[in-house]
């Protein structure tokens, strides 16, 4: 690539990002299903018919979305989780990461629900017309899960856990205890205090519901 491609490209991506975050901005307050491409072309300060020069349609910019989204959390996991890190603190670590990344994306993140609420011809059109991106997105899917799995691997190795249940068992649990907090949240229309969360997970974590014994 010369210098000339090279500065188009920079320019190219700069446009693209400008755009995702137009249609960033448009999904929070509308949802997807509300929002048009000429409320995101105008958001970005675009005519429509240059938008396409970027992307071909709604899903496609909702998909590079969630997919940016997904590379930050993977991103900060794989900064956050440390061979040499005891596993509570992997897994502090690991949830104040994504409790804010969730935070700085509060409004849009609750959208991302819509992929799952959509009528089967729309879910269609996803997997139909854009089976790149959907592979992209369920490979992130899987990378998260992945990193997730290997912190408590990590952990049985060392014996800094004693548990039979399997690694990817624990990791689905974790995940639904934050997706529990997350939905409170959302009703609640905000985060809340981010370290409140953390420290009530890994109570959780660390010492369970701490059952007594029954009277007799």
């Amino acid at each position: 690539m010369d210098a000339k491609e090279t500065r188009d490209q920079i320019v190219r991506d700069a446009k693209s990002s400008l755009i995702l975050d137009a249609a960033l901005k448009m999904f929070a307050e509308k949802g997807f299903h509300e929002t048009r491409l000429d409320d995101i072309a105008a958001a970005a300060g675009f005519s429509k018919a240059s938008l396409y020069n970027y992307y071909p349609d709604k899903e496609a910019i909702f998909l590079h979305i969630l997919i940016r989204m997904h590379e930050k959390i993977i991103d900060a996991l794989k900064a956050e989780i440390q061979n040499d890190r005891h596993i509570k603190d992997n897994l502090t670590a690991m949830v104040r990461a994504i409790f804010k990344i969730y935070n700085e994306n509060f409004s849009f993140s609750f959208s991302m629900t819509d992929l799952k609420t959509m009528a089967p011809i729309s879910i269609e059109k996803f997997q139909k017309h854009h089976e790149q991106l959907m592979s992209r997105f369920k490979q992130h899917s899987m990378e998260m899960t992945e990193l997730s799995v290997s912190v408590f691997s990590i952990a049985k190795r060392r014996g800094e856990i004693a548990t039979q249940i399997e690694d990817r068992t624990l990791a689905q649990f974790v995940t639904s205890l934050m997706r529990g907090v997350l939905y409170d949240c959302k009703v609640a229309g905000k985060i809340g205090e981010i370290e409140t969360h953390v420290q009530n997970i890994m109570e959780f974590l660390s010492n369970g519901l701490a059952f007594k014994k029954q009277p007799v």
